[in-house]
């Protein structure tokens, strides 16, 4: 007998160690994300009633074309409509002191556009 066959032989004899450990597979990982995406969403949600429980609207509201519009009206006189960029809203303006300076001139009306501050999305 060769040593060559006696080594083919002798390693016949010893079981093959197998890999007993998996790795993860996509659907598992898969159940993660939608998990903590799940969570992530109940917790945003949570926090943005807390936030409007916390501030309140401090006007009023028009509905319009399906749409709850919140605005405001300060002063007396000619109308003066303010209209705040994206991302920001109508308390940007009262912390500015702008709706003061100009209610003393102007009747001023000051919207939330829509799906920003009190005023909802679009409507579907």
């Amino acid at each position: 007998m060769t040593s060559a066959n006696a080594v083919r032989r002798l390693r016949s004899t010893i079981p093959a160690r197998r890999r007993t450990e998996r790795t993860p597979s996509f659907a598992v990982a898969a159940a993660v994300a939608v998990g903590a995406l799940a969570a992530m969403a109940l917790v945003n949600r949570h926090l943005a009633e807390k936030a409007e429980r916390d501030n309140p609207a401090a006007g009023r509201f028009l509905h319009v074309n399906g749409v709850r519009l919140h605005y405001i009206e300060w002063g007396s006189g000619e109308p003066l409509v303010l209209l705040h960029g994206n991302g920001s809203m109508i308390e940007d303006f009262e912390s500015s002191g702008l709706i003061d300076l100009a209610a003393k001139n102007f009747k001023v009306i000051v919207f939330d556009r829509p799906g920003f501050g009190h005023s909802t999305g679009r409507a579907r």
